[in-house]
């Protein structure tokens, strides 16, 4: 017995020492680039948002209690293991994306005026749910994302971007099997996470593209859980009229965000600068090699690129139908989603009609039908 009392207290101070250079090592992945953030590149960055650490829970299982599946997903964001939570040493914060996709590892145009505004949003303490918006097209997905990267790393906060089908997120950052199960786990684990002094903001991208009918009630659940606990979530829509839907959903819980600041969805096109950064990067690169004049090709893209409407401006999506050689430059850009099926539905009716007897009462009716139809679009 003499012998073996040394040989525990050894073994103990060796684990203990173990576990602290662990923690250091583990710590050091993430102060050092709050200290120095120029020290690792965009894609290094994007790797670890992207590395989901609730990956380690199990999906919750009928048998386990709600308030228990969400202390585990507590503990595991903030601890990482029994091991750590004994020593009451908490893992660092990090900020998550999900899901990971490849393409956001390619050279992303920074410096947009909506990742301006999402970083705006961020950096900003609110409660309940905030809208924003912007015009289709604009970058509005990889602004997001590096606005998530961008935005300071905090100890006691925590952001969260889920893009995509919004179901499927929440089953998978809930690790619950259906997504009405996920919503029971929400309001146990906004609380936890308040509980222990941690803040949640929750940006939803590419889940409400189609109108937020079909999931008001959900919405609506997360965001009376959110408000009650402190917590922030922000809704990406597609135009004024989906934010507003957002922003009208539950009283003073819900908004758009102020920082929108009245600017409709055409104001967050590119500038010129950023359209010719962009066309730096594809057309331009081939007529540098070829010695033709860099500045008069780089004027007359821009000229052919532009948007032919009272906003201007320059649309990425738009250009890179010219610069993948769909359109030609001089040819008409390519017309919104609705109203070229407005447009097309209007000569099907019309050939309908022509194959009936039409009486003056329904020829009458025709003109009022697409009035109907184009004031919905």
């Amino acid at each position: 017995m003499v012998v073996r009392r040394p040989k525990r207290r050894m073994v103990a101070v060796l684990l203990v020492l173990l576990s602290y250079l662990w923690q250091t090592k583990q710590n050091v992945g993430v102060v050092l680039p709050e200290l120095f953030p120029q020290a690792r590149s965009l894609v290094e960055r994007y790797r670890e948002a992207a590395d989901f650490p609730l990956q380690n829970v199990a999906v919750m299982s009928p048998q386990k209690s709600v308030r228990k599946h969400a202390e585990r997903l507590t503990n595991c964001l903030l601890w990482g293991n029994w091991f750590r939570r004994g020593l009451r040493s908490r893992r660092p914060l990090k900020n998550i994306i999900m899901p990971f996709e490849p393409k956001y590892l390619d050279d992303p145009t920074t410096g947009t005026l909506f990742e301006k505004l999402v970083l705006d949003i961020l950096e900003e303490k609110n409660v309940g749910t905030s809208a924003v918006f912007a015009e289709p097209g604009i970058g509005k997905s990889v602004a997001a994302v590096l606005a998530v990267l961008n935005a300071q790393v905090n100890q006691s906060h925590m952001t969260v971007l889920l893009r995509g089908e919004f179901q499927q997120n929440l089953k998978d950052f809930f690790r619950t099997p259906d997504a009405a199960v996920a919503l029971k786990v929400a309001q146990p684990f906004f609380a936890c996470m308040a509980q222990r002094g941690i803040g949640l903001t929750f940006i939803i991208d590419n889940a409400f593209d189609n109108g937020i009918d079909n999931s008001k009630s959900a919405v609506m659940e997360l965001t009376r859980f959110a408000f009650d606990c402190g917590h922030h979530l922000i809704i990406i829509a597609q135009s004024e009229k989906g934010a507003g839907e957002i922003g009208d959903l539950n009283g003073a819980r819900t908004r758009i965000a102020p920082q929108q600041n009245g600017k409709r969805a055409e104001d967050y096109r590119w500038g010129e600068d950023l359209a010719s950064k962009y066309l730096n990067k594809t057309v331009l690169a081939e007529s540098k090699k070829r010695n033709s004049t860099v500045a008069d090709i780089r004027r007359e893209w821009l000229n052919a690129t532009r948007m032919r409407d009272r906003f201007g401006g320059w649309n990425p999506v738009i250009m890179s139908y010219y610069v993948r050689g769909y359109r030609q430059l001089g040819e008409e850009p390519p017309t919104r989603g609705r109203l070229l099926f407005l447009g097309k539905l209007s000569i099907l009716l019309l050939r309908g009609l022509c194959n009936f007897h039409i009486s003056c009462d329904t020829f009458m009716l025709f003109p009022a039908l697409c009035f109907t139809l184009l004031r919905g679009s």
